[in-house]
């Protein structure tokens, strides 16, 4: 269901066809890989996360299922209210439009819940305990900018892995191969909505709800309250970034995604423990979405 309002998604238009530019910026990640894991070599005691600071919160376990369950009936009262004015079959025009104003309500909203929920049950305010600061902003940038281009070739090794494997695995049934690897439904909204009269106004909205949106409320709810709340009960960083990841990876509907995904959370979720701030995970995950849009982009797809 978050696919829909996300498009962290490595959904190049075929094996082998990466686009411009993400056979420029692939390399990069590759060099400050090898760079970044020399380093931790070197500094193993970065990567236990067994000294960094941990984020006093009174947050139940019970409240995240009463979130998601929440997010499930946005989306779908949101989705009805749009249905109102937008509509059509399954891949028309109107079918898009609808689904691009649904993300961007259904993330408005969920946002705030998550924000004021946050602001209630950590011991130290939204800034200092939740780590939601731009106190050190230049720091935390070029930290995203780099851990989004080491990500960037671990994702796109395992997608690109995992569409051969399924492949593989359905040869004789191209229709299920066709739904396990479709992309993400703001990924197929720029191509569908490119014709329309208002085409720039429709861009935005996608862009908006992949590039800005979604980094901000899938952050702050799988890292900033998830993560932080299975941190507080198991007092272990990396089995809280573990099961972050995993349920983050699960809640993105495109099965060929979800071992990318996961990777990714990993990396969200270790930038998180490691700064204790959330703004390097906002910034990989909205650098990373605007890559795979400005990539489609440049394609002219």
């Amino acid at each position: 269901m978050l696919a829909q309002t996300s498009a962290p998604a490595t959904q190049p238009s075929s094996d082998s066809d990466l686009g411009p530019l993400l056979m420029v910026l692939v390399p990069a990640g590759i060099l400050l890989g090898i760079v970044w894991l020399f380093r931790r070599i070197a500094y193993p005691r970065k990567v236990t996360l067994t000294r960094t600071p941990g984020r006093p919160n009174t947050l139940h376990p019970v409240v995240l299922v009463v979130l998601l369950g929440l997010l499930l009936l946005l989306w779908d009262a949101s989705g009805w209210l749009w249905s109102n004015w937008f509509t059509g079959p399954p891949k028309s025009p109107g079918h898009y439009q609808q689904l691009v104003l649904t993300a961007n309500t259904v993330q408005v909203l969920f946002l705030a819940i998550c924000l004021a929920v946050a602001a209630v049950t950590f011991r130290h305010g939204l800034a200092r305990g939740f780590g939601l600061t731009v106190r050190h902003w230049r720091y935390d940038l070029l930290r995203g900018v780099i851990a989004m281009l080491i990500a960037l070739p671990i994702c796109i090794g395992l997608k690109l892995a995992t569409f051969a494997m399924i492949r593989w695995i359905y040869a004789s049934d191209p229709q299920q191969i066709e739904q396990l690897t479709r992309a993400p439904g703001l990924m197929e909204a720029l191509k569908a909505l490119a014709d329309l009269p208002a085409a720039d106004a429709w861009r935005i909205a996608v862009v908006t709800a992949a590039v800005v949106l979604a980094p901000l409320s899938e952050e702050v709810f799988f890292r900033g309250l998830v993560q932080s709340s299975l941190r507080q009960v198991t007092g272990r960083p990396w089995v809280a970034i573990i099961v972050a990841s995993g349920l983050f990876a699960y809640m993105h509907v495109e099965w060929v995604n979800r071992p990318a995904l996961l990777a990714l959370g990993l990396v969200l979720g270790y930038n998180y423990e490691r700064t204790g701030r959330l703004m390097p995970a906002i910034v990989i995950h909205s650098l990373f979405n605007a890559t795979f849009i400005a990539n489609q982009l440049f394609q002219g797809e």
